[in-house]
């Protein structure tokens, strides 16, 4: 996206619009950012994916070896999720996972928090 794009998405939002649809598209190496945009019977492949609020409409979409990068409010949903997987995660991505506290607790904090990146989650086989 664009700085421009990124206006553009900001008014939009701002002024309560439904989000901008992309269709039919095919993104081949490419960084998308899906904030604030409907994807529909779109493809991804071998591209960086972004997402800072989660605020992620897809239909019928397509992804192959993409790195996801997730960034503040998508990183804390995420981290929160993980709570469930607790063994799971700490072995396979203990970056990801909520900082687990001796008495039980859980933290996942507000400040702004390195990128996470997911290489190739939806790879195929």
């Amino acid at each position: 996206m664009t700085e421009g794009g990124r206006d553009l998405r900001g008014l939009l939002s701002i002024l309560g619009s439904q989000p901008y649809a992309i269709e039919d598209k095919w993104y081949l190496r490419q960084t998308v950012a899906l904030d604030g945009f409907r994807f529909v019977r779109c493809r991804f492949d071998s591209c960086t994916i972004l997402t800072s609020k989660g605020a992620i409409d897809l239909d019928h979409c397509f992804f192959a070896g993409c790195t996801f990068t997730l960034f503040d409010d998508a990183h804390r949903v995420l981290q929160l999720y993980n709570t469930f997987a607790r063994e799971w995660i700490e072995k396979k991505w203990g970056h990801l996972a909520p900082e687990f506290h001796p008495d039980g607790t859980i933290s996942i904090r507000p400040t702004p928090q390195p990128p996470v990146q997911l290489p190739g989650l939806f790879s195929p086989r």
